[in-house]
């Protein structure tokens, strides 16, 4: 039997799909237990396997027998906004997540480079994050649980659904950043915050220098933007460097740190950008 002839008969007709144009074959198990089955048959046969999301962020260029893709691993088991905590498999685009959370008034604050549609797991095995790593931290800081499957089919959980402090190796931040060395992720429990109220961005344009400036005393004066950054002219598109300030949170927090743009600004006119210019600005800084 060849291998996608096992692979078929492992795991069925529906988890095969058309070989990419490497001709590599292309496995989606439509379950963690099916990903824990199907790696531990390829440990056993020696087969090479190359992990992909949504396959819209890294080349698929390693040499493999078979391709495994999480894309069926798309469901959310448990959202919980009284307690902001969410479940989600791997396989979930970050556009469905967020609209998912968004609907019961919880925000996953990442704002990763890539195609909306790009997996969950991916933004954890790579830590990929953007301007919002400024107010809430990096990718591992979202992270309360992860599971995962090792090269030789086994399941491994580590964390759990709440916040905890144990003895012992942090597995799961060791899994933000480790590009699959430990083993595929499938299962993802995650830190969430409110859904921000307001959402406001302010723009100020000048010299580098003067900007870094500004920026250093928005540091300094205690206010907490949700991103901080200093735009060059080509990737603002504007004629001048670009200071750029993102207040999200509950009304009165975002008004009182606007009020204290200015005085950081010395004098300085930030000005508001209008919500589609301020998600096009942050997507391209991301």
């Amino acid at each position: 039997m060849t291998i996608l002839e096992k692979v078929t008969a492992l795991l069925g007709e529906g988890a095969v799909l058309e070989a990419g144009t490497d001709r590599v074959p292309r496995v989606a198990p439509g379950s963690p237990d099916a990903i824990a089955l199907l790696l531990g048959t390829a440990h056993q046969e020696g087969w090479r396997v190359r992990i992909e999301g949504a396959g819209t962020w890294l080349q698929s260029d390693a040499p493999a027998d078979l391709a495994l893709t999480t894309r069926r691993l798309d469901r959310i088991p448990a959202i919980e906004p009284s307690d902001l905590t969410a479940t989600a498999e791997a396989g979930i685009g970050l556009d469905q997540l967020r609209q998912q959370l968004a609907d019961r008034g919880a925000w996953l604050a990442i704002d990763p480079p890539g195609l909306a549609g790009r997996t969950l797991g991916s933004v954890v095995s790579t830590a990929t994050a953007g301007p919002l790593r400024h107010g809430f931290g990096p990718i591992k800081d979202h992270l309360l649980g992860v599971t995962f499957v090792t090269g030789d089919g086994r399941m491994v959980q580590s964390g759990g659904r709440v916040m905890k402090n144990v003895a012992g190796y942090d597995l799961t931040r060791l899994q933000a950043g480790g590009f699959g060395a430990f083993g595929v992720i499938v299962l993802v429990h995650l830190r969430l915050r409110t859904l921000p109220r307001a959402d406001v961005t302010y723009v100020l344009e000048g010299a580098r220098e003067d900007l870094t400036q500004v920026g250093e005393d928005i540091a300094a004066a205690g206010l907490t933007p949700a991103a901080l950054e200093l735009v060059s002219p080509a990737l603002a598109r504007r004629e001048r460097w670009v200071l750029a300030v993102r207040l999200a949170g509950s009304p009165a927090l975002v008004a009182a740190d606007e009020a204290g743009l200015g005085a950081a600004s010395g004098g300085g006119r930030f000005a508001p950008l209008r919500a589609e210019e301020a998600h096009a600005f942050w997507m391209r800084l991301a």
